[in-house]
């Protein structure tokens, strides 16, 4: 998918009609599936997207989107009186291709590709009562991660040279994060939204 994004934006680059560029953030509920299953269900966790997009809009109703976030992932488990909570950090880099319905000035659109992740941080924090403890895993975690992501949203034009965005996206982890026997996927809905400014 990586490769037909870049093949599609490199063949479509002589007849581009605008490129975007702008922030986005918001949140991110985050899963983890395990398998072998160890019977123990694990809870979603809401964490932070954050980062900057870079979207080339071409005469058809097509677009590229490519950029780079920090996003948290992990799980949550309650157990008994015992919360325990695994925390991780990623620098993501999406790449999305994105085919736009171009209605007016609300402009819903869907969007299909990938993401490339560099794991930052990994700890595993658990607390039962008033007693609370940390432990860094990063040493048991893949340093890097692989995810299929797909989506809908809605660009809303606000002036000829900016725009405001509304997106939800499903995360699906294509590689074992865990060094352990027990394979372990990301998953997640990404709920964002920002401004485009065009270049």
């Amino acid at each position: 998918m990586f490769t037909f994004c870049t093949l599609l934006f490199v063949s479509n680059y002589s007849i581009s009609q605008s490129i975007y560029w702008g922030p986005e953030a918001g949140m991110n509920f985050s899963n983890i599936t395990e398998s072998p299953s160890s019977g123990i269900t694990s809870n979603s966790k809401t964490g932070l997207v954050a980062g900057l997009i870079f979207e080339t809009k071409y005469e058809s109703n097509f677009s590229n989107i490519f950029g780079i976030r920090y996003i948290t992932k992990g799980y949550n488990i309650k157990n008994g009186q015992a919360d325990v909570g695994l925390n991780l950090e990623y620098l993501d880099f999406p790449a999305f291709v994105k085919y736009n319905f171009n209605i007016e000035n609300i402009n819903p659109y869907i969007v299909a590709g990938v993401a490339f992740g560099l794991n930052l941080s990994a700890k595993l924090k658990a607390s039962q009562d008033l007693a609370a403890a940390e432990v860094d895993v990063k040493k048991s975690i893949e340093v890097l991660n692989y995810d299929l992501l797909f989506g809908a949203g809605i660009d809303i034009n606000i002036l000829e040279s900016k725009k405001l965005f509304v997106q939800i996206a499903y995360s699906l982890g294509l590689s074992d994060i865990n060094k352990s026997s027990t394979s372990w996927r990301n998953t997640g809905i990404q709920v964002t939204t920002g401004i485009l400014f065009s270049l």
